[in-house]
């Protein structure tokens, strides 16, 4: 696959994120890689999720509302009918990218035709970020 050339489809899959959204979506605009379309997937939020979303005026921000509440996997399953790209990057709506994440995924898959999956390095924390709950190294270049 060539770089340049793959269009990548995020999918969030959002409920009640209001609080958290914003900041996942800005990572996700900052990136270095800039071929990509953003699917947000509501679950009938409660909250300001919608108003946040739609604030950023940003025209490769889809978002969805569900009718009614799905439940997560259900939830995932909605967005194999609304993207347009080659891959699919699945993100929370609390998660927070480093710059060249897209560019490193892209990267993944172009480095042979047969690779259909590709991993992202990451640092889970609760409360505190000085604190991981979870930490999945990038791998080693050695």
């Amino acid at each position: 696959m060539k770089n340049k050339q793959l269009k990548l489809s995020i999918c969030v899959p959002s409920y009640n994120g209001a609080g958290t959204i914003a900041v996942a979506l800005e990572s996700i605009l900052k990136q270095s890689y800039q071929n990509f379309e953003i699917i947000v997937n509501d679950d009938c939020s409660s909250d300001k999720t919608e108003e946040v979303v739609k604030s950023f005026k940003e025209k490769r921000i889809k978002f969805f509302k569900n009718k009614k509440n799905l439940g997560y996997g259900d939830n995932l399953n909605t967005f194999k009918a609304k993207i347009s790209g080659e891959i699919m990057v699945l993100m929370a709506q609390d998660d927070i990218l480093l710059k060249d994440a897209f560019l490193k995924i892209v990267k993944g898959f172009s480095l042979a035709p047969d690779i259909g999956a590709v991993a992202r390095p990451y640092y889970q924390f609760e409360y505190d970020p000085k604190i991981p709950v979870r930490y999945w190294p990038p791998p080693s270049t050695k």
